[in-house]
């Protein structure tokens, strides 16, 4: 089994069917660039997180680059790619999506906490999506279905580059399916352990984590629960997923300047809060609040839905009673390093 990397371009949109089928990207790959492979193999060597884990290989694919759009090289430590494709999530695709708009430079926004994303999931395909990207696939969107035909004009209105990369998480993650991660949250546990009971393991069609749990809620929170959204992951075509694209589709028209509570209300954590409920509630049969999840210590299973405590994607924080240590519940660690308000 091999894992990919491609650094600015999707993962070939495989296996979309109809619905997805609109959306390959028609750009070929580019040639190698060697300095920049060598650069993040010996990166990848030296990285401690997952003891035997081992440099990752370079296959002998021809056309390579690791920086540019629609690039891609292959990484073959076979021992470690079979152990998690063994185990891997039955209902959630083998991709990790990571995305990065603002520095079309190359290698733009790769670093440690992204190298932990791809050095802990061998046989995983990663994904660094691009603004070239982003917008091939937005006009595809706009193309498949007509009710998306304004897609690529409501992208382009909005000026917080923050409302965009929500977007294509959202976006992408319906389109393929997969994991998500910030570009400054650090994977601690592989995806497939994301969810290790059989029972969820079995169920599990989204995966989403607490980020504030407190009544009231906490600072800056609309909510009791809220749910983050630097992590998460969900199977292609979850409805939840094309809420939130749709949402932001239907709130966005007509406004020219967004605040920071529009981004939030919108695409960020407080409109993700309130479609996860949505549809926890309908998946349940009964509405589903938040003193429902109020102090939740475990994973717990909804429907379809995996809902990860505070601890899950929330390890560190100084609130909601989060540990300040890494134990067996800690899927990822955000380090808020981003400047969202600034973009």
């Amino acid at each position: 089994m091999q894992g990919k990397v491609l650094l600015g371009s999707p993962a070939g949109f495989r296996g979309l069917g109809a619905r997805g089928a609109a959306y390959l990207p028609t750009t070929a790959r580019s040639a190698i660039v060697f300095s920049v492979c060598l650069i993040l193999l010996w990166t990848l060597c030296i990285w401690r997180a997952s003891p035997g884990l081992g440099c990752l290989e370079v296959g002998s694919r021809p056309e390579v680059n690791l920086c540019e759009a629609k690039s891609c090289f292959v990484a073959d430590h076979q021992s470690s790619a079979n152990a998690t494709s063994a185990f891997r999530l039955p209902h959630i695709a083998p991709n990790i999506f990571q995305v990065f708009l603002s520095d079309e430079s190359e290698c733009g926004g790769i670093g440690d906490m992204t190298l932990s994303w791809i050095a802990r999931s061998p046989s995983y395909t990663y994904t660094m999506l691009r603004s070239a990207v982003a917008q091939e696939a937005v006009a595809r969107l706009a193309a498949s279905e007509a009710r998306y035909h304004n897609a690529p004009g409501v992208y382009n209105s909005m000026t917080r580059l923050v409302m965009r990369a929500d977007f294509v998480r959202y976006l992408f993650l319906a389109l393929e399916g997969g994991f998500y991660g910030d570009t400054d949250t650090e994977l601690i546990q592989p995806p497939h352990m994301w969810a290790t009971n059989q029972t969820h393991k079995a169920a599990a069609k989204l995966i989403v984590g607490i980020e504030g749990d407190a009544s009231p809620p906490e600072r800056g929170m609309k909510y009791e629960v809220q749910f983050s959204q630097w992590a998460m992951a969900g199977a292609k075509d979850h409805p939840v997923l094309w809420a939130m694209v749709d949402r932001i589709l239907q709130q966005v028209p007509g406004k020219t300047e967004f605040t920071d509570a529009d981004v939030l209300d919108v695409s960020g954590p407080r409109g993700w809060t309130e479609i996860i409920f949505a549809h926890l509630s309908r998946q349940a049969g009964s509405e589903i609040g938040w003193r429902d999840l109020h102090g939740l210590r475990e994973p717990r299973l909804i429907g379809d839905t995996l809902v990860l405590p505070i601890d899950g994607f929330g390890t560190g924080l100084h609130h909601s009673r989060a540990s300040r240590e890494i134990n067996r519940n800690t899927m990822v660690i955000h380090h808020f390093q981003g400047s969202w308000r600034q973009g």
